[in-house]
């Protein structure tokens, strides 16, 4: 698997563990990887316990496990992905507009770009305050919106290292 790399970098890891017989030993049988960009696998036999990374708005930084003939186990180290590598929403065009209908003056923005994975345009109505100053129409492209994380629970098989890093699993056998 190559990435793009800066533009494309893990973000999760999937697969499954199991033994190949009854009395064989624990290893992994099949792997996952999924990039900013896309999906890669699965890789092997996917078949026995399935194991997979949380999501957690991180980028996988490195690998620690077990391996003698075979991959017996597998965890991952991951780190925040930093602001200006953080797939947010972008606001490509912010559009001010003010119209009159009759008496009445009335103003509007539209926000167009990328709002998240299911809307391409935002359209914000609000009602002219007199005490505020009125707005000519404007364009002004580059504005970014933040997002909210939502945190969950999903955390509980990790362990926290320096700079942010944390650590999930290993997953698998012992070897």
């Amino acid at each position: 698997v190559k990435f793009d790399y800066p533009h494309e970098y893990l973000i999760s890891v999937n697969g499954t563990y199991g033994s190949f017989d009854v009395w064989g030993t624990i290893c992994i049988r099949s792997l996952t990887f999924e990039s900013n960009r896309r999906k890669y696998g699965p890789f092997g036999v996917d078949s026995g316990t399935f194991f997979a990374l949380p999501k957690s708005g991180s980028k996988i930084i490195g690998f620690h496990g077990k391996a003698g003939w075979y991959l017996d186990a597998i965890g991952v180290h991951t780190q925040p992905i930093p602001k200006e590598n953080n797939p947010s929403s972008k606001i490509l065009l912010h559009s001010h507009q003010s119209f009159s209908q009759g008496d009445k003056k009335h103003e509007y923005s539209v926000l167009q770009g990328s709002v998240g994975q299911n809307f391409d345009i935002v359209v914000a109505l609000r009602k002219k305050d007199p005490t505020l100053p009125s707005f000519e129409s404007r364009d002004s492209a580059g504005a970014e919106v933040t997002k909210h994380k939502l945190v969950t629970d999903t955390e509980k098989s990790q362990s926290k290292i320096e700079g942010g890093a944390k650590t999930y699993g290993p997953w698998g056998g012992t070897g």
